[in-house]
């Protein structure tokens, strides 16, 4: 067997592997993000949800270049701020799950697509500003986004899209 015979196998898998099932990366595009954080939340899957979001703590510590660990623990942002942040984030995902009234019934409503419903900034506690866009979205099959909330938070964050939080309609505006 040559060589080439033997790798050919292999490559075909990786092409494949490449080519997935057709979704682009999720953090390619604030449309993408959004699916997948659709799609986490349908599955009720934390952990991949939790995968694409930042925090604006976040930015806080990369504005401070103490984006490391050890950095981030000795501050106030890093070891307070970030962990109540990232636990809201936790519980707006258990309440997108649970659904009710005037909330998206993710399990039964399929993802159709991402509308962009407005943007903004949003002030970090460090007085930065971050531009954030709101997604709304319509169920498979539907043209025009739902009434029904909540809506993606979603911020650039380096050369990619990160989800910093959902959006209730009954929230104020001042919540990610």
């Amino acid at each position: 067997m040559t060589i080439t015979a033997r790798l050919l196998p292999g490559l075909l898998l990786a092409a494949l592997a490449l080519a997935g099932c057709g979704r682009p990366n999720p953090s390619s595009s604030p449309e993408a993000l959004v699916e997948a954080a659709y799609e986490a939340i349908r599955a009720g899957s934390w952990e991949e949800y939790s995968g694409l979001t930042v925090t604006t703590a976040d930015f806080i510590l990369e504005e401070h270049n103490a984006q490391s660990r050890f950095k981030a623990q000795q501050s106030y942002v890093g070891s307070v701020l970030k962990p109540e942040e990232q636990q809201r984030q936790r519980q707006d995902f258990a309440r997108a799950v649970a659904g009710g009234v005037g909330l998206i019934d993710f399990r039964q409503r399929k993802f159709g697509q991402a509308h962009l419903g407005g943007a903004g900034d949003q002030e970090t506690l460090s007085g930065s500003m971050i531009p954030v866009s709101a997604y709304l979205v319509s169920g498979e099959g539907e043209a025009a986004p739902t009434a029904e909330g909540p809506a993606f938070v979603v911020v650039k964050w380096g050369s990619f899209y990160r989800l910093l939080g959902l959006r209730f309609p009954d929230h104020s505006e001042d919540e990610g």
